[in-house]
């Protein structure tokens, strides 16, 4: 099973054919212990088919927590943009009514 079938399959499709592996891997460590097989490399194929369906329901996984958490981080900064903004606002406020008071005084 190459990579780009297993992107193909649906989530549930992913978790079903995992344990026939799973399964069939039993299976064939069970049937080698008895009697060698004939292409002993099948328990490796299986053991890396395995391996692919796993990283891929890690990858879907992961896409789907970074999804999810997308829009809190994005509240997240436009709030701290905010905050600077109305500090800088400030500032040049502050700024504003000293050189005003500093202009009035002069005239004393």
């Amino acid at each position: 099973m190459k990579n780009t079938e297993i992107k193909e399959l649906t989530t549930k499709e992913l978790e079903e054919r995992l344990e026939e592996e799973k399964n069939m891997l039993t299976r064939l460590r069970l049937n080698h212990i008895v009697s060698p097989l004939e292409n002993p490399n099948k328990i490796k194929t299986t053991r890396r088919i395995i391996a692919r369906l796993y990283t891929e329901m890690n990858k879907r996984k992961r896409l789907e927590f970074e999804d999810k958490q997308k829009p809190e981080k994005v509240e997240e900064t436009e709030k701290v943009e905010n905050e600077q903004k109305v500090e800088k606002v400030e500032e040049v406020e502050k700024v504003e009514n000293e050189q005003k008071v500093e202009k009035e005084e002069p005239k004393e």
